[in-house]
């Protein structure tokens, strides 16, 4: 999904780049002299009145003062916020999560936390009180974050908010226990347009979300679990139009796939990885006559399935 793969640029920006990126003399100047004998990285750009309004953030070493001072600019609408721990799991400075909720005019927050030598899950989770009062925040990506009921609490409470992503990182993956399908889809009805997220669930009911337009799922089947077909119920809505299914393969093969897709008459774009293709299923995506794209992944499946792909008459990417 693009915006995943926003996430991942984002965090190679800060990573690649041997100085600081300053826009103008400006509010950038004096805040970015924080980095000058740090590891941190960090890109700043102002508005039109000179005043801060995005930080990009790569944290290696930040330390609590540095962190209050970051946290002092209110002006700030857009933050990529990424820490880092070292070999030995630590943090040679604050090693925390600032408290977001001081930037009361946050409409877009990126969180990622990297412990790439965290044999176990690599997760950290994120204190609520930290996330408080943000009621204008209308994008927010997780990367690395534990999704405990703390987490889904707070996240209920955004009622601005239009794209959620919970993501997994490189070494780990959600525990969600079913806590997201319960309790998060009822609080964000109609709401939330764009969702991104990973579950180990096998059954995942997104029924009452109904303002939802594009949906990314990541089916997490861990060596310890028996994932070998999904259940999935999506709201049956005319805005719905973008769907993407994907599985961890842990070479156990493709799994079955039971929703029917011939509801949603307005899909345009529909992505299917490491998901069984059969008969049944072309059969389905053949009555989706709006659809723009269709992906299969890297799934082998009967080539002569496709001719009922023929009555996709507005296909222009497969």
């Amino acid at each position: 999904m693009k915006t995943i793969n926003l996430i991942k640029s984002l965090g190679l920006l800060c990573l690649a780049s041997p100085f600081v990126l300053v826009k103008a003399s400006n509010e950038c100047e004096s805040f970015l002299k924080i980095f000058e004998d740090k590891s941190s990285l960090c890109t700043c750009e102002v508005n039109d009145q000179g005043k801060i309004n995005y930080l990009n953030v790569n944290d290696m070493d930040l330390t609590e003062s540095d962190i209050n001072k970051m946290m002092s600019y209110d002006t700030i609408t857009e933050l990529v916020y990424v820490l880092n721990m070292d070999s030995d799991h630590k943090h040679p400075g604050y090693g925390k999560f600032p408290l977001f909720s001081k930037l009361k005019n946050l409409k877009s927050l990126i969180i990622e936390y990297n412990d790439y030598y965290d044999e176990k899950n690599g997760l950290i989770t994120i204190p609520k009180n930290n996330l408080e009062g943000l009621s204008k925040l209308e994008t927010l990506i997780f990367d690395g974050i534990k999704i405990n009921q703390d987490c889904i609490d707070i996240i209920s409470t955004f009622t601005n908010l239009k794209s959620l992503v919970l993501a997994k990182n490189t070494n780990g993956y959600h525990d969600s226990k079913g806590i997201f399908p319960i309790n998060l889809v009822k609080a964000l009805d109609g709401q939330v347009k764009n969702l991104t997220i990973g579950l180990e669930s096998k059954t995942v009911n997104l029924k009452k979300m109904s303002g939802l337009k594009e949906c990314h799922i990541h089916y997490e089947r861990m060596p310890t679990t028996n994932l070998a077909d999904v259940n999935l119920t999506l709201p049956e809505s005319n805005n719905f139009n973008s769907l993407k299914l994907d599985v961890n393969t842990y070479e156990d093969g493709p799994i079955t796939l039971n929703v029917d897709l011939t509801k949603f008459k307005n899909l345009k774009s529909l992505d299917l990885n490491e998901i069984k293709i059969t008969k049944d299923v072309i059969s389905k995506i053949s009555k989706l006559t709006n659809l723009n794209e269709l992906e299969f992944g890297y799934y082998t499946f009967d080539a002569s399935l496709l001719d009922q792909l023929k009555t996709l008459k507005n296909l222009t990417s497969m």
